[in-house]
């Protein structure tokens, strides 16, 4: 059931020569593996940090995860062509 209905929500494409627009409904920003294997690492380093209450375990789980904000936001920019 939930698959039809998936079905049905999707768009199909058409060949239409008028301009659609984007609402902020339809703009999805979904991790790559790469950022999925991210995320867990720094979540079992948090669990880590919390665990042991380990401040220098803290402070490597937060430096990453600042860095890798940027980071993902830039490499998005590089391959979309637009440049913020």
């Amino acid at each position: 059931m939930g698959a039809a209905r998936l079905a049905n929500e999707v768009p199909v494409a058409t060949a239409s020569t008028q301009a659609q627009r984007m609402g902020i409904r339809s703009i999805y920003v979904l991790p790559t593996l790469r950022g999925v294997l991210f995320i867990s690492a720094l979540f079992l380093l948090l669990l880590c940090a919390i665990n042991y209450n380990n401040n220098l375990i803290y402070l490597l789980v937060f430096t990453l995860a600042g860095l890798g904000v940027p980071r993902g936001a830039w490499v998005e920019d590089r391959t979309t062509g637009k440049v913020t």
